[in-house]
C-alpha cells in the first residue's frame, strides 16, 4: 500500500545565542544570533550575512552596511539617522516599526520583506529590485524609487509625502487607500494602481505633465 506523503510542519524558530554588533567582523557569516539593546554605529559591516538573526533596539548609524545580506531575519525599533546600506540583500526579512532618516538602499535587491510602522525620513531605492514587499502603516517623507523595478509591490495605510520615480519599472504596484501628496514623473508609476480619489488629488499634475490646460 502507498503510503500518502505527510506534510511538515512550519520550520520552527532557532535557538538564539547573544551576540555583540561590535563583534561583528566584515563579510562575516552570522546565523541565529540575537542582537539586542545594542549600538553599532559607524562600524564596518561591508559584505556581512545574517541569517536567521533578530536585531531588536538597536543603531546602526552610519554603519558600514554595504553589500550586507538579511535572510530570514527581524529587525525590530531599528534607528539610523543615516541607515547606509547600498548594493544590500533581503529575503524573507521583516523591519518593525524602524526610525530611519536617510536609507540609502540604491542597487540593493529585496524579496518578500515587510515594513510595518515606523517613520522613514527619505528612502532611496533608486535602481533597486523589489519583489514581494509590503510596506504597512509606515510614514515616508519621500520616497525615491527612480530607475527601480517594483514587482508585487504593496503599500497599506501609508502616508508619501513624494513618490520620485523617473524611469521605475512597476507591476501589480497597488498604492491605493494611501496618503499620496505628490509624485515625481507621473509616467513612472505605469503598472500601479491607485484609487479614485487619488486619481482627483493627481489630475492637475497629469493634466500639466502632458500639456493640458485646465481653466
Amino acid at each position: 500500500m502507498k503510503l500518502s506523503k505527510i506534510p511538515r510542519g512550519p520550520k520552527p524558530p532557532p535557538s538564539y545565542t547573544s551576540g555583540t554588533l561590535q563583534s561583528i567582523e566584515p563579510d562575516s557569516r552570522l546565523e541565529a544570533i540575537e542582537y539586542a539593546d545594542d549600538d553599532g554605529g559607524e562600524l564596518d559591516l561591508t559584505d556581512v550575512t545574517f541569517t536567521e538573526c533578530r536585531l531588536t533596539h538597536v543603531s546602526l548609524h552610519e554603519a558600514d552596511l554595504t553589500g550586507a545580506t538579511f535572510a530570514e531575519s527581524a529587525l525590530s525599533q531599528l534607528n539610523a539617522p543615516v541607515f547606509s546600506a547600498p548594493r544590500s540583500s533581503w529575503w524573507n526579512t521583516a523591519v518593525d516599526n524602524p526610525r530611519i532618516g536617510s536609507g540609502e538602499l540604491y542597487d540593493s535587491v529585496l524579496r518578500s520583506v515587510t515594513f510595518t510602522g515606523g517613520k522613514l525620513d527619505f528612502l532611496n531605492f533608486r535602481y533597486a529590485k523589489l519583489t514581494d514587499v509590503l510596506f504597512s502603516g509606515c510614514i515616508i517623507d519621500e520616497l525615491d524609487v527612480s530607475h527601480a523595478q517594483l514587482t508585487r509591490v504593496a503599500f497599506e495605510d501609508c502616508r508619501i509625502g513624494t513618490l520620485q520615480a523617473p524611469g521605475a519599472s512597476m507591476s501589480n504596484v497597488d498604492l491605493r487607500a494611501n496618503e499620496l501628496d505628490r509624485i515625481v514623473s507621473l509616467a513612472g508609476i505605469k503598472g500601479a494602481c491607485i484609487d479614485e480619489y487619488q486619481l482627483q488629488l493627481l489630475a492637475p499634475a497629469m493634466a500639466a505633465e502632458i500639456g493640458i490646460s485646465v481653466k
